[in-house]
This record gives structure tokens, C-alpha cells and sequence, in this order.
């Protein structure tokens, strides 16, 4: 008895070790190799741009309403898919200056 017990366990240790291998990896539903740049003009802009992975990210940048003001807001581009064009937001005129450039990524 305690043999096929034993046996069973084995085997279904061994199925299930098979399963998680065939499985791809949970990291591979996401956008990756991407990049952020700031952009200048009569009011900055943040970018960012990924070039592989699946799902959908966009550009954040942290404006202020001057370059030594560190109080200021949160600004998003359009959601875009790795592999189309950049992803832009430029800051409104009342808080022209970008402070700091990211992206965020779809949790949907």
C-alpha cells in the first residue's frame, strides 16, 4: 500500500513539474525594452516607447509650474501598444516645466 502511494505521489510530481514547464512565463503578457525621453518647446513634454512584450503602456511626466518648483502634477499620454509609436504628454501651460518622465503600465 504504502508503495502505490508513494509511486502515485512520484507521478503526479512529475506531471505537474511537466505542466509548469510547458506554461510561458507570467512576465511575457508585458511591455518591455522601453525607453523614456523629455522633450522641449514652448511646453515640455515627456515620452516613452516600448519596443516588445504585449499589452499597453503610456507616458507620465511630473510637471511644475517652474524649474526650481518641485510642487506640481501628474500628466499621462495615450495608451499605445510595444512596437507603435511613441507615447507623448505635454504639460499645459500652467505647469510647463517636466520635472520627471516614466511610464505606466495596463493592468487591464
Amino acid at each position: 500500500m504504502i508503495r502505490g502511494i508513494v509511486t502515485a505521489t512520484a507521478i503526479l510530481s512529475l506531471a505537474a513539474g511537466a505542466l509548469l514547464a510547458s506554461m510561458p512565463p507570467a512576465a511575457s503578457g508585458i511591455p518591455r525594452d522601453c525607453t523614456v525621453a523629455e522633450g522641449s518647446g514652448p511646453s515640455d513634454s515627456g515620452r516613452a516607447r516600448c519596443t516588445s512584450g504585449t499589452g499597453h503602456f503610456r507616458a507620465v511626466a511630473y510637471c511644475t509650474s517652474s524649474p526650481t518648483f518641485s510642487h506640481g502634477g501628474y500628466y499621462w499620454g495615450p495608451w499605445k501598444r510595444p512596437g507603435e509609436a511613441w507615447s507623448v504628454v505635454t504639460c499645459p501651460s500652467s505647469a510647463k516645466y517636466v520635472v520627471d518622465t516614466g511610464y505606466e503600465l495596463a493592468n487591464w
